[in-house]
């Protein structure tokens, strides 16, 4: 399947849109069970520029000392209705999560794997995402 720029992209995705040196990929649905393989983020693996499969969202470390509980209930809603989410999960070389903190959240609470983009971006973690606190927080 041709992409909007002419060139061949892969069937799981839809668009890709480049910009500055980044991409965002924005996948069709599928279901979770498609995910059998499901691995510990790997630094050996993690090469910028790249998308890493069937990560296991558990094995992610976060780069916020806190989440917000409605946007971790909005992305449970989209897992639960195998909904995809417009840009994926993107991670550092050390599987710091750079964004996309509340769907992998979501995620590892179901025991589900991610795909993850791999990006060139030092930052500290906070810890594993299942062990940051989540608070309550007024929708805007």
């Amino acid at each position: 399947m041709a992409g909007a720029s002419g060139r061949e992209v892969t069937t799981d995705e839809t668009r890709i849109k480049h910009g500055f040196g980044t991409f965002f990929t924005f996948l069709e649905a599928q279901p979770q069970s498609f995910h059998r393989h499901m691995q510990p983020f790997d630094p050996a693996k993690a090469i910028p520029g790249t998308i890493l499969r069937d990560v296991d969202a558990a094995s992610l470390q976060s780069s916020k000392n806190r989440l917000v509980q409605w946007r971790l209930d909005d992305q449970h809603s989209l897992l639960a209705t195998n909904t995809p989410r417009w840009d994926m999960i993107e991670v550092n070389r050390d599987g710091v999560i750079l964004a996309g903190h509340h769907g992998a959240r979501a995620a590892a609470e179901r025991s589900l794997s991610l795909d993850v983009l791999v990006r060139d971006l030092p930052i500290p973690s906070e810890g594993l995402i299942l062990t940051i606190p989540v608070v309550s927080e007024p929708r805007p």
